[in-house]
């Protein structure tokens, strides 16, 4: 990003950073089915239920870390910690997610164990945070599991598009706009065999 100087933002900016990344993602999905659907009449159509987490929470958070090596936040030292400690969260509500949906966990077991597993105790227990979202994991099985799930199939689509020499960043929006929103592993399916 030609002229951009993160220097010049505070540190906790860059945390809403990312959420307005993640955000600002979310809404163009959004409009890219309104404004360019896929040529398919089925996946240009909204889908019932959100069968697509993998595909949109999965690809936000592989954004970030693309971003992050993409230079967008250089001459920030703490901002590969930062992206790194949002990781480490999200694979720490996945798994209180799956303990809960096992049985082996109750609510509280579930937000201890994302408190005290999430790095630089940055999800702190006596905020409402932890139980709201182990709370939102409950009632949507495997939600929560969806961002690492779906970051790790982004991560191999990228490596497997980019066999034959380095993946234009366009190339991969490109491929996951004209999918449409799908699971992401039927994503890395169709995309993975295009030429």
């Amino acid at each position: 990003m030609v002229g951009f100087r993160p220097r010049t933002l505070p540190w906790r900016a860059l945390g809403a950073l990312c959420v307005k990344l993640r955000t600002l993602w979310h809404f163009m999905d959004i409009e890219m089915l309104t404004r360019r659907p896929p040529v398919d009449p089925v996946r240009a159509r909204p889908a019932l239920y959100n069968i697509f987490a993998t595909r949109t929470e999965g690809f936000t958070t592989a954004l970030e870390e693309l971003m992050m090596h993409a230079g967008l936040f250089e001459g920030r030292p703490r901002s590969r910690e930062l992206v790194y400690v949002m990781l480490g969260q999200r694979a720490a509500r996945a798994l209180g997610d799956l303990h809960m949906h096992d049985n082996t966990w109750t609510l509280e077991q579930a937000s201890e164990f994302t408190s005290k597993a999430t790095p630089r105790g940055w999800l702190r227990l006596d905020g409402r945070t932890v139980r709201g979202e182990q709370l939102l994991w409950l009632r949507r099985p495997s939600y929560g599991t969806a961002y690492i799930v779906g970051k790790a199939m982004t991560d191999e689509l990228i490596a497997t598009m980019s066999k034959n020499g380095p993946l234009p960043m366009k190339a991969l929006l490109d491929g996951l706009n004209r999918t449409g929103l799908l699971p992401m592993s039927l994503v890395v399916q169709e995309l993975a065999a295009a030429p």
